[in-house]
Order: structure tokens, then C-alpha cells, then sequence
């Protein structure tokens, strides 16, 4: 099993936000129930504010994971929240970026900048090869007339080069 993790620190608010994802072996046993492996471990870390992303709004934190099947990669959400903005990015990490610690893939628009969503992604899930839904959860920030127990949402085509 892999788990994101999105703050580490002392207390609740006194924390700083992250990008790292751990492991842990499982396994079924005759019951049915699930039987966690001894030990978690850090498998990778991303911090985007060593990197050169100079078109992003800092700082953002993991708020999803999901393996692809079709493309044998993860895409990742980070989500930033800035006062009153909101938004989100979507990135794609493949296994030789996990294996040599290297920066994700960020998914970009046609004109080659970062896709900035303008929702707190939550959820990232495969729909079909290349096609995404993007579940957003604005926490306590009602836009555009949502309902506290809405949420809003988006489908997204990946155009792979």
C-alpha cells in the first residue's frame, strides 16, 4: 500500500506542508482481513520549493494520489490556499522519478503553462485511458453559490506527447 502524506510536524498547527509517500507491505490472510507488514517507509519526497517552478502558487501540499493502470504511473494533486485563492495542480509521477528522487512530471496547457486549477483537489480518479475526474473540496470557502455538503468537480482528457 502507498500513503501520501501532506503535513509533518509537532501539532496540528505547527506543521509544515509536504509532498512524500510511504509504503507498507500487506497482505490477505484467510479471513479476509488485511494484515499490515512490519515496518512503513518513505519511498519518496518532493519539495517544490527547491525546484524551479516560478509559475506556481507556493506553498502547495499532496492532497491525492492514484495509480494509472494504463500508463503504469501515479498522478498526484497538490493543492494550495492562499487567503481567499484556491487552487490546484496535477502532476504525473512515473517509477524512475520514485526510484532516483526526481521532480514529478506537472501537467501543462497547450500554451506551456502550469494547469492551474482553481478548486482544492481532493481526489484524483481514473475514469479510462487518458481521461481524469478531479474531485475538489473548497473546505469552508463557498464558491460560486456551492452548499456546504457540494463539492465541485471536473473531467479532464490527458493529451500524451
Amino acid at each position: 500500500l502507498i500513503f501520501g502524506v501532506r503535513e509533518m510536524g509537532k501539532r496540528y498547527d505547527d506543521f509544515q506542508y509536504k509532498i512524500v509517500l510511504l509504503v507498507i507491505d500487506y497482505q490477505i490472510d484467510e479471513k479476509g482481513k488485511i494484515q499490515l507488514g512490519e515496518e512503513m517507509k518513505a519511498i519518496y519526497e518532493f519539495n517544490p520549493f527547491k525546484q524551479n517552478f516560478p509559475k506556481l502558487q507556493l506553498p502547495i501540499a499532496l492532497s491525492s494520489i492514484e495509480y494509472d493502470i494504463h500508463h503504469k504511473h501515479f498522478y498526484l494533486t497538490t493543492s494550495f490556499e492562499h487567503d481567499e485563492k484556491l487552487g490546484a495542480y496535477l502532476w504525473i509521477l512515473d517509477q524512475k522519478s520514485i526510484k532516483h528522487g526526481t521532480a514529478p512530471q506537472l501537467i501543462k496547457t497547450i500554451e506551456g503553462i502550469p494547469f492551474e486549477m482553481s478548486h482544492k483537489a481532493e481526489a484524483v480518479s481514473i475514469i479510462e485511458k487518458n481521461k481524469l475526474l478531479i474531485i475538489h473540496d473548497d473546505d469552508r470557502t463557498l464558491i460560486g453559490g456551492r452548499e456546504p455538503h457540494q463539492s465541485a468537480f471536473q473531467i479532464l482528457e490527458i493529451q500524451k506527447p
